[in-house]
């Protein structure tokens, strides 16, 4: 902007100054007149007192002579020379020939200098004004006189800088003013706005300045985008709101589905143990009836009935044990947790061909002990058994040869955690996939064979009861879980079915 106004300034200034020049010339040329009276005076007095060289001296010593930067005086004595007239009478340069430019030409100021003398009139000529010197009604001879170089611009610089600097100094404080009025002050309160949404605060607006302009136009255009945008991203977040909690109810569901599921595999195992006890009793109990049964036989029918009964509970025991119920967090036994699980895939494992192994079983009762919840705990034993067990329905490992399918289950205590590892010697798993395993619906099997999500509630329950699930595989290696359980874990509750508060815990962690 200063360098526009002060361009405009100076057209204008150079506009002004090119008719004050003019001015100034007429000033010059007023002068050189004043100046060449002046010296006419001189010229006369001197005349009237006779010839000599006293009086060119005389005339040399002329005080009017410092005003000027060159002069020639000559007398009206010329001859026609070959380039033009030729002066054979007096001939003074005042201001001396040393410092004259080379460039000058003599010869059109001697041509001008005869001009002036023949027709009295005064001649422009080389910077400078030749003029006619008359004495007594006649002409004497004819002076040139060149005033100093660029002095009618420095008088013209003089007089028009003060006004230069102020006009420019006034209109560019106006403009200033007028622009931060108008322009900047409207346009910075538009960019804090805008800076206040690009930072999230999507309920930013810009003052609108009610003018009309083109300004005014752009904030209102910027005030109805953000009207625009904070609706849009209110819609956002409900359709969101509305899609998480659909995708929560699904995804309960599914779990749900998924628990049933293994419920039902199971139930073959489970019907399979209560069915061979069955038939023993109703066997015993016919015998029974027969009151001629001697008491012998009698106790070890009785004894039998007491076995079957026995199993047939303990059996209904585990299954319970695995049930989701509502639950507190009490210090729950991992080896007994353990035994339960691997009884109820025994049947399941027996018909793939695979041998379960419990490598912890000797261990004393009680002395693998975890705070938290037993049945979800029961089903993190579970479903890593149970994946063990699918993974080898595909075969063993090529790193393992002609080995036989097996699933080792492992207990590891430690001071602060208690580490349930299951392996199997499967064909394993891609490290790259490793992540994506405990994602919900993620799954290597075929379709139909699995819902993807066994791992994905292993890692949820785990991580309620604050724990970590880790999984190690290469490709035909084998597979390794590993639940680190703390032993005094900040359990949360658990990742059951809706309804009960493992199933609300699981929805709000979802």
């Amino acid at each position: 902007m200063l360098i526009l106004i002060t361009l405009v300034n100076i057209a204008v200034f150079t506009a002004v100054g090119s008719k004050l020049i003019g001015t100034f010339r007429e000033q010059s040329q007023e002068s050189f007149v004043q100046l060449n009276e002046q010296l006419l005076r001189t010229v006369r007095s001197l005349l009237r007192a006779g010839p000599g060289a006293e009086n060119v001296a005389s005339l040399l010593e002329f005080p009017g002579w410092v005003n000027v930067e060159d002069a020639i005086l000559v007398q009206n004595n010329f001859a026609r020379g070959v380039v033009g007239p030729s002066p054979q009478g007096l001939v003074l340069n005042p201001a001396g020939r040393a410092g004259r430019s080379a460039s000058m030409d003599e010869q059109a100021v001697f041509t001008a200098l005869a001009t002036a003398a023949r027709d009295g009139i005064a001649i422009p000529v080389e910077g400078g004004f030749a003029l006619p010197l008359r004495v007594d009604g006649r002409i004497w001879g004819a002076s040139w006189m060149q005033m100093p170089a660029g002095r009618s611009l420095q008088d013209l610089v003089r007089y028009l800088l003060p006004w230069f600097l102020g006009s420019t100094a006034a209109l560019v404080l106006g403009s200033v003013l007028l622009l931060r009025g108008v322009v900047l002050d409207p346009l910075e309160r538009l960019t804090q706005a805008a800076r206040r949404m690009s930072d999230g605060d999507l309920s930013a607006r810009a003052p609108e300045t009610g003018r009309g302009d083109e300004i005014s136009e752009l904030v209102s255009t910027f005030n109805g985008m953000a009207e625009r945008v904070e609706g849009f991203s209110r819609t956002l977040e409900q359709r969101v709101e509305e899609a998480l909690a659909q995708a929560r109810d699904a995804e309960q569901a599914a779990m749900i589905q998924r628990q049933l599921a293994a419920m039902g595999e199971l139930a073959a195992g489970i019907a399979h143990e209560i069915n061979n006890p069955l038939g023993g009793l109703i066997n015993a109990a016919g015998a029974l009836k027969n009151d001629a049964l001697p008491a012998e036989r009698r106790e070890r029918y009785l004894g039998l009935l007491t076995d079957g009964l026995e199993r047939i509970r303990t059996t209904v025991g585990q299954v319970l044990r695995m049930a989701p119920r509502e639950t507190e967090p009490v210090q729950v036994d991992l080896l007994e947790t353990v035994r339960d699980g691997i009884a109820l895939v025994a049947h399941r494992a027996q018909g793939a061909g695979v041998e379960v192994v419990h490598e912890t079983a000797g261990r004393e009762p009680g002395s693998v002990t975890v705070l938290g919840a037993r049945n979800e705990l029961g089903q993190v034993v579970l479903n890593l058994l149970v994946n063990a067990i699918d993974a080898l329905e595909g075969g063993v490992g090529a790193e393992f040869g002609s080995a036989s399918p097996k699933v080792v289950v492992r207990l590891l205590p430690g001071v602060a955690e208690v580490h349930v590892e299951v392996r199997d010697n499967g064909p394993g798993a891609d490290p790259e996939l490793l992540p994506r395993l405990r994602d919900p619906f993620f799954s290597t099997k075929e379709v139909g064979r699995g819902t993807g999500l066994g791992l994905s509630i292993v890692a949820r329950v785990v991580d309620l009861h604050g724990g970590r699930l880790d999984l190690e595989s290469t490709p035909g290696g084998g597979f390794t879980a590993r639940a680190r359980l703390p032993r005094q874990g900040s359990w949360s509750g658990g990742a059951g079915p809706g309804g009960s508060p493992a199933g609300k815990n699981a929805e709000a962690a979802g």
